[in-house]
């Protein structure tokens, strides 16, 4: 037969809430690991990000930001996880044949992958492959752009990157927007990124590349929220922050050299996993230690005859006051059954 049921009455500004603790594991350097689920766990939140493209070189387009993935997946307690963390693309300053600045690598939690980010467009043997990624690389001339989402996913995991209007160049996507066109003087602005909560505060990641340039006679783009880079003129190159998936921002050139020239490389991709650890009951109940407590009427229930276990999970923030945390009375002055913590030991 099922249990008797009793009310539970609440004094005070008692709380009922089911918001439990959760665990939050970040895996940020660049490397293959696993992750392995812990017992009792059968669901996991995450967020994975690719690396970003690399901008290109000598005045080329914004890099595309790494792919952007959310979402829950099922999976096995204590089983096995694949976790990669992505590395960001290396930015050049070689236009010509030979060594060229490159796409970022995807991110990968078991099943779920984010792409790299696509290289901002200049060097002559990268390909429209290169250009594609999580978000697409700007544009620069005729050639170009990237396009996004390389991963044909449902929701997208990143935009393209702008256009060229065959002077300035376009910038790189990012997660929530296409880089824009450059036009006239203006070099396209990255695509601002996404913000995800998982990690317990608001952070945006995978940011566009801003699109690079000649400084003496056009404005540079910005790099778009979330890690993408915008150049200045005090750095060889401005690279995406590590960690976010940023497009690194297209090189500059300075009117009468190229100088450095290098294209910024992509910021390095991330995983953050979050999961509920396994605990007893349906709610937790929160008491903010002025007169709160929980009440039930005396119950013939409550008279046991034989042994009895007592038990509760409970969390504190002060283990030096004496607190009640459950008491049975035989009277409204006496007790004959008192659990709590003492004032002297925290015990």
């Amino acid at each position: 037969s099922a249990p008797p049921r009793h009310t539970i009455t609440a004094v005070g500004d008692v709380t009922n809430t089911r918001t439990p603790l959760k665990t939050v594991q970040s895996f940020t350097t660049v490397e293959s690991t696993t992750w392995t689920a812990p017992a009792g766990v059968t669901e996991v939140e995450y967020l994975v990000v690719g690396g970003g493209g690399a901008g290109g070189s000598v005045a080329g387009g914004g890099g595309g930001a790494g792919g952007f993935r959310t979402g829950t997946l099922s999976v096995t307690p204590e089983t096995s996880y694949t976790v990669t963390v992505g590395a960001g693309g290396i930015g050049s300053n070689n236009e010509g044949a030979g060594s060229q600045s490159t796409k970022g690598a995807d991110s990968v939690f078991s099943t779920i992958t984010a792409s790299g980010g696509g290289v901002g467009v200049r060097g002559t043997t990268n390909t429209q492959a290169d250009w594609d990624g999580g978000s697409g690389g700007g544009a620069y001339d005729v050639r170009g752009p990237g396009l996004g989402n390389d991963g044909s996913y449902s929701p997208v995991e990143g935009y393209d990157g702008g256009a060229s209007d065959g002077e300035t160049t376009g910038g790189g996507g990012g997660a929530s927007e296409a880089g824009t066109d450059g036009s006239g003087s203006t070099c396209g602005n990255g695509g601002d990124g996404r913000s995800s909560s998982i990690s317990g505060s608001a952070v945006t990641y995978a940011g566009g590349g801003g699109g690079g340039g000649n400084v003496s006679t056009m404005t540079l783009g910005s790099g778009g929220s979330g890690g993408g880079a915008t150049y200045t003129a005090s750095e060889a190159k401005a690279s995406g922050t590590a960690n976010t998936g940023g497009g690194g921002a297209g090189a500059a050139y300075n009117g009468s050299s190229w100088g450095a020239g290098y294209g910024g490389d992509g910021g390095s991709g991330i995983v953050i996993l979050s999961w509920i650890p396994p605990t007893p009951g349906i709610s937790n109940i929160v008491f903010d230690g002025t007169g709160d407590y929980l009440t039930v009427p005396d119950s013939d229930d409550f008279d046991f005859t034989s042994a009895f276990t007592i038990e509760f999970w409970f969390r504190t923030a002060d283990s030096t006051t004496a607190q009640a945390l459950y008491v049975k009375r035989a009277s409204e002055i006496a007790s004959n059954i008192r659990i709590g913590i003492g004032s002297v030991s925290g015990k």
